[in-house]
């Protein structure tokens, strides 16, 4: 809150339902306009009590940005006025798709995420270990932090990939 009452952004962007909750909260009253990210399934949240403070919450934010129009949907009609569907990068037209076919590309596979379990980072590892064999010339970026980070590290040195990814 000291830090953008000091600053004073004119947009403060959040992402995370709890980051979303504590931006909206500390950011009242301070004139910011704060657009918040629903990145995962809205009613996906588990307990009653953060759903409601969720919900309420995000009557007092500029924009919520979601990923669907079935997440934009879970929202009272009230709050659907401010919400923005920004869908995944994977569901994209025939159009979009062949102008990626079409557009100079590296040998790089990248992901941006949390170093968490449920990302399954070891997964995209073992499976890029075995195209690597066939397809050397291939990158992996891996962006993020987390609480993975030192078990990637481990398996990214065990598999003897060092050079090949980067994270």
């Amino acid at each position: 809150r000291k830090y953008v009452k000091k600053e004073k952004p004119d947009v403060f962007l959040s992402f995370l339902m709890p980051f979303n909750m504590m931006a909206i909260a500390s950011l009242a009253f301070t004139g910011t306009k704060v657009v918040v990210c629903e990145r995962q399934d809205p009613s996906d949240v588990k307990t009653l009590l953060l759903r409601l403070v969720r919900n309420f919450l995000y009557h007092f934010c500029s924009r919520i940005e979601v990923q669907t129009q079935k997440g934009k949907k879970y929202f009272s009609k009230k709050i659907q006025k401010r919400i923005v569907v920004i869908p995944n990068p994977n569901h994209i037209t025939p159009e979009e798709r062949e102008r990626t076919l079409v557009t100079p590309k590296e040998n790089r596979v990248t992901i941006v995420g949390r170093l968490i379990p449920l990302k399954n980072h070891k997964m995209l590892i073992n499976a890029f270990s075995k195209v690597h064999k066939y397809h050397p010339e291939y990158r992996l970026d891996i962006y993020g932090d987390g609480e993975m980070q030192g078990a990637i590290s481990t398996q990214i040195n065990e598999l003897g990939l060092n050079d090949s990814i980067i994270l």
